[in-house]
């Protein structure tokens, strides 16, 4: 294998490993502590709405770690944001003693 191929091997490895790792800390562990909770009797009512509020953060998890585990999605997703970026901004030359400098401002929603 070449050298690429051996560091793109590497990348979708540790992807794997993350992508395997997420249900197990999203959804299986605070479901124990729930489940180990109502079993002796504590009330968790805020604790409780927070490893709720953990489980839905698994179909998350998953694409982000693929994003930014993964040099060559990372680069096209940083190309695509960067795009965005300086459509949305306007660019406002100063002519300040001869010397020119650009200011960005953000687009404000609803306009183009």
């Amino acid at each position: 294998m070449s050298p690429k191929t051996i560091k793109l091997h590497k990348q979708l490895t540790y992807t794997l490993i993350v992508q395997a790792c997420s249900p197990i800390l999203t959804i299986i562990v605070p479901t124990i502590i729930i489940a180990a909770f109502i079993l002796i009797r504590i009330k968790i009512r805020v604790l409780g709405l927070i490893f709720v509020m953990i489980v839905p953060w698994f179909t998350v998890i998953n694409p982000l770690s693929a994003i930014f585990l993964v040099k060559p999605y990372r680069n096209t997703v940083m190309k695509v944001v960067y795009k965005i970026c300086l459509k949305s901004a306007e660019v406002q030359e100063i002519d300040s003693s001869k010397k020119q400098a650009c200011v960005f401002e953000p687009r404000q929603l609803g306009s183009k």
